[in-house]
Parts: C-alpha cells; structure tokens; sequence
C-alpha cells in the first residue's frame, strides 16, 4: 500500500515545485482511493450477497434489476478488468446511482410521511378509554427540563431539546410558529445557497410539502399515506385506530427493511464508480487489490450461479488476508485530503491541465464520504452568497406554500408537521428560561388528558432510554 510522501505535501503546501509534485500528489491520492476501494467493495460485495440470499421473494424481485447492472459492471471492470468501455461503464454506473438515489429519496418521503402520522396516532392511544389517569403537567415539565440539562454537554442538549420539542404538544399559535420559522432562516444570511436549498428541502420534507410519489413494490404504502393524509382525525373510530396502528408497524418494517438492503448495495456501486474513475491513473497495483479481487471474483461466481462448496472457507482465508488494510488505507486518505484542503486553491485552478484529474479527486472524495447518496450536480448559483434578497423570497415562498398546506388539511395533521419542523429547525431559544416556559406552556395548556397521557409515555421513554 502506498505511503505517505510528507515531504512532497509539505512542499505542494509551500507551492514549492508544483509543476511536477502536483501530478505525483494526484496520482498517489488516486492511487489510495483504487486500493481503498477495492478493499470496501470486496467486504461489501460479500455482505450484499449474503444479504441477497436472505431477501424473501418480493424483496428479491424489486432488487433483482439493481443486482443484475452491478453484476455486470463487476464483470467487465473487476473479472475481466476491462482496458475499453470505460466511458461507456461511467455513463452505466453513474445512470445507476441515480437511480438509486432517486428511489432513495421517495422512500424517505414515506417514512418522513409515516413519521408525521406516527405524531398523530400515539396521541390517540387512550382516547378509546373511559376513564384516562391524570397526569400532572408541571412534574412532568420539571422532569422533562432536568432531563435535557442532566449533562454538561452542550451539543446533547441541542439534541435533547430537538427531540423533546418535537415530542411536545403543540400549543403556540400560528403567528407564533412563523415567526419561530421565521427567524430560523436568519442564520442562513451571508451563507452560500446550496446551504439554504438543504434547508429548505429538510423542511419541505418534513412538511410533506412535495406529494410522495408511487414506488413500484410500495403501492400499499402510498394508498395508507394518502388516507392517512385525508382523514379526519376528529372522528376516528377504535377500529381505524387499531388498523392504523397495525398498518404503521408493518409499513415501518418494510421500510426498514428494504433501506437496509439498499445501504450496503449503494456502498457497492460508489466503490465501483470510484475504481472506474481512477483506473487511468493507476500505474502499479498493491497486493491488496489483488486479493480484493480473488474475493469479488469467487462472490460474482456465487451470484451467476457458478457455486462453489466452499466458497465461504476460500472467503473468509482471504478476508482474513485484508484484516486492518481498509482502516490504515483511510487514514492515509484523511491526510492527503487534508493537504488538498490546505494547497494554494488558485495555484490549483490554474493548472487547467490537471483539471481532469483534480476533478476525478473531487468526486472520490464525495464517493468515499459517509454520504452514501451525496448528489454530483450542482446549480450555478449553489456558491453564490445569500443576500438579504433572496432569503427573504426563498423564506416567503416557502412560509406561502406551508401556509396554504396548513388550510386544507385537518388541525391534527398541522400539529404534527408543526412540531416536526420546530424539532428540525435550529435551537430556537435564548437561555434555559425560555425553554423551561416553553415546556411547561405546551403541557399545562394541553387539555385533552388522552394526549397529554400520550405524551407523557413517550417523555418518559425518551428519559428511560437516555
């Protein structure tokens, strides 16, 4: 495996030599992002497949397209180790992560939308009771403060505030809950615009903004989403109750189910995306890649059905072979993206010759984040700074939309996306007064005793569990 030439970063830093340090930088960086990737996909691989012959059959089928792109990506860039088509296989890999990223977002747009509903039915649990045990509001809001400020930590305590406040019945009123809004997009001035767009698709999101489109396998969870969306909430029947309950708990597990088949299959198409992007680069190949292929190899024969008896015992020989590589080869990665950080940026957009290679780097650097579904597109004007101007109209665009959503859909739904914006948006308060007031406002003034009997449980869980 490559090391680390800290004398060459030391002098790119002091733009000493660049002219041919430069080019020998980007071709060790490229080198570590090849062996590292080899490495990932080899553990990777193995686990998809393994986690392929666990799928049951209608999970198989909906993967069954994705698993066949990349098997034949692994056998033209690893098996074969193809010298053409590269071009052709970029255009492949990258049309296929798209398509994973696409799928990706609407499934989040489900559990987002779930999310949302899950608020509004664990408040009716005890609703079908006829008689609700009391809960005192003011020793539940000096638990719940002593709960957030338990520990010195101050990032924790953003979070618990987050957390609990999305957890809080909503009682503020509208004109309050936009100015909070409001205000949270301050932070946001001077800031670039991809910043603000990110803002402002969480909320969107979180809002359910943007109607959630029909994902084939998934057409029963768009028709619950959609009900759910449209009921009235005022008049639910213990029955639909239970049904929604039950319905909540299976579309969940088949959410989570399905999104941890995707993890480690997207995993997969990175590290193959970034080995085809740097293979141009590579003069000499380290052992570790060479075993990294050995593995990819004996696992595609599984999945083409050219089984092998004991292809788990030849598997875990060789894995044992790159125990520890995949750790020392990111470390030395850290460093020299470090260094690129470091190095004069305008020597570097001068060297429109190395642009090529400066841009492979970029994108390795994304494809080995812990992103796993970072986008590569970028607007033109994602860098430009945010004025006064365009805040304002991005906020009142926004704050317009949500305002017409909150009119034609029923109290319960808006309580629900309510808190989950005020749960998603930066910490609102000034000091620990006006969260305690905050707090204590939302649960005295909750007077539907099955809510508030609700919400209690849920506090108690959140401190239970911390």
């Amino acid at each position: 495996m490559k090391n680390i030439n800290y004398g060459m970063i030391k002098k790119l830093k002091k733009n000493q030599n660049t002219e041919q340090l430069l080019p020998d930088f980007l071709n060790d960086m490229a080198l570590l992002y090849y062996d590292y990737s080899y490495i990932k996909l080899a553990l990777q691989y193995y686990t998809c497949y393994e986690i392929y012959e666990d799928c049951n059959p209608e999970e198989k089928t909906l993967v069954a397209p994705f698993y066949d792109k990349i098997n034949e990506l692994v056998k033209e860039e690893i098996c074969e180790e193809a010298t053409t088509n590269t071009e052709e296989n970029l255009k492949k890999i990258d049309k296929l992560r798209s398509e994973m990223i696409e799928l990706m977002q609407n499934l989040t747009a489900y559990t987002d939308g779930l999310q949302l509903f899950e608020y509004i039915i664990n408040r009716m649990e005890f609703s079908f009771e006829e008689e609700v045990e009391k809960v005192d509001p003011w020793t539940l809001s000096q638990q719940t403060f002593q709960f957030i400020f338990n520990k010195k930590d101050n990032a924790l305590i953003n979070d618990k505030i987050r957390t609990v406040v999305s957890q809080l019945p909503v009682r503020i009123t509208k004109k309050r809950f936009f100015d909070i809004l409001n205000d949270s997009f301050s932070v946001y001035n001077g800031t670039t615009r991809d910043n603000l767009k990110s803002f402002l698709y969480m909320l969107r999101t979180s809002s359910m903004l943007d109607e959630v489109k029909i994902v084939k396998g998934f057409e029963d969870l768009f028709d619950f989403v959609k009900e759910l969306s449209e009921a009235d909430y005022s008049n639910v029947t213990k029955e639909n109750y239970k049904r929604w309950v039950d319905m909540l708990t299976i579309a969940s597990e088949k959410l989570n189910s399905f999104v941890d088949i995707l993890l480690p299959l997207q995993e997969v198409i990175n590290q193959i995306y970034t080995i085809i992007l740097t293979k141009k680069m590579i003069i000499t190949k380290d052992e570790e890649v060479e075993v990294s292929k050995s593995i990819i190899s004996i696992v595609f024969n599984q999945f083409t059905n050219q089984t092998e008896e004991d292809y788990q015992e030849k598997t875990f020989d060789l894995l044992g072979k790159l125990e520890g590589t995949q750790e020392e080869c990111y470390e030395k990665i850290t460093v020299y993206e470090s260094a690129l950080y470091d190095f004069d940026q305008t020597m570097l957009m001068a060297r429109t010759d190395m642009a090529k290679n400066i841009e492979i780097i970029d994108l390795c650097i994304k494809l080995s984040s812990n992103s796993l579904f970072i986008s590569f597109e970028q607007q033109e004007d994602d860098l430009l700074p945010v004025d006064t101007s365009y805040l304002f109209h991005e906020r009142d665009q926004f704050i317009e939309e949500l305002d017409d959503f909150f009119k034609n859909h029923h109290k319960s739904v808006n309580r629900a996306v309510m808190a989950a914006i005020l749960g998603n948006i930066p910490v609102f308060f000034n000091n620990q007064e006006e969260i305690k007031e905050y707090i204590e406002y939302a649960l005295v003034h909750c007077n539907n005793q099955s809510e508030l009997k609700a919400t209690a449980l849920i506090l108690e869980t959140l401190m239970n569990e911390a």
